[in-house]
């Protein structure tokens, strides 16, 4: 298990992450997930001695990370930001290089190979290389020390739809065979086909579930007509800012063609609908909101949550 406790990291006057906590177990895939300037990368770099944090500490299976000591490190691997290659040498040196410095068999190196599937392409230097391709050697790069644990950045970053599905494969396998992943992209519906369980961090902190987000509201979305929402946006939005207004809902969010509000009694429901019913508007439906990467993301991070 990989723990990370009560983590703080200020730049200056900023606050990059406060206190920070989460564990990494054997053999689960969790999504880590914000936008850019959230904290992610920066709690990554912590988790694997790049970064030290202010206040607080990582432990890997009981052993701390710190800047003396790095017998923990040896069972993480990861691959965090642009992928660190030396440009002036082929895939295969690279490959051949990485895994000298991890006393790595030759056996293990073609288990790699036919793994990254780059053919012909490790012959060529690098710096000739398309973003999907030093993200496959990359990938190939961090698992020759058959880590277990793996923490991944952006990892599907270049990759084409065959590079994407072969990426996905192989994580679930590692999973499966006892690997425990942290992985953070903005790439939401690749996270939700992955992950067994999530984390979003939001201004340096952590938001856990769809219950912290709503503080215990029951969420609803309401299907509309997308032409009805643009011609009527002031009116609708007048309609909800009532209602929030009147206590009947406590937030809501206006999308284009939908609009998620946050009521304390299901039994309002009905009165929320009557009110919509009055501005004349189509409802194609009305939908408990999922426990889902890409709904809780809007709720948490879109501007227009009121």
């Amino acid at each position: 298990m990989i723990e990370v406790k009560n983590l703080f990291k200020r730049y200056g006057k900023n606050t990059v992450l406060n206190g920070i906590d989460f564990e990494l177990n054997i053999g689960e895939i969790v999504g880590f997930i914000g936008p850019n300037g959230s904290g992610k990368s920066t709690t990554m770099k912590c988790m694997v001695g790049l970064v030290y944090p202010d206040k607080g500490e990582i432990l890997v299976e009981g052993k701390p990370v710190n800047p003396k000591k790095h017998e923990s490190l040896k069972k993480v691997s990861a691959m965090i930001e642009a992928p660190g290659l030396y440009h002036n040498l082929s895939g295969l040196e690279n490959l051949k290089l990485f895994a000298s410095l991890n006393k790595v068999e030759n056996e293990k190196i073609e288990e790699i190979i036919g793994l990254i599937n780059l053919g012909k392409g490790l012959e060529k230097k690098t710096k000739n290389y398309s973003m999907g391709m030093k993200q496959r050697l990359a990938f190939g790069i961090t698992l020759l020390s058959s880590p277990d644990y793996l923490i991944l950045d952006e990892p599907f970053n270049g990759l084409d739809p065959e590079g994407v599905f072969s990426f996905r494969e192989e994580i679930v396998n590692l999973a499966s065979s006892g690997c425990g992943i942290l992985i953070s992209s903005h790439q939401l519906m690749e996270l939700e086909k992955l992950v067994t369980r999530k984390i979003f961090i939001k201004n340096g902190q952590l938001v856990d579930s769809l219950h912290d987000i709503s503080n215990g509201n029951k969420v609803y979305k309401i299907l509309l007509n997308k032409d009805e929402m643009s011609k009527n946006f002031d009116n609708i939005k007048n309609c909800f800012e009532k209602m929030k207004t009147d206590k009947l809902i406590s937030r809501y969010y206006l999308n284009e063609s939908d609009v998620v509000v946050f009521i304390n009694n299901v039994e309002d429901l009905s009165k929320l609908m009557q009110n919509v019913l009055l501005q004349q508007l189509n409802i194609y439906g009305v939908l408990p909101v999922a426990d889902e990467i890409e709904e809780l993301y809007r709720l948490i991070y879109e501007e227009e949550l009121v």
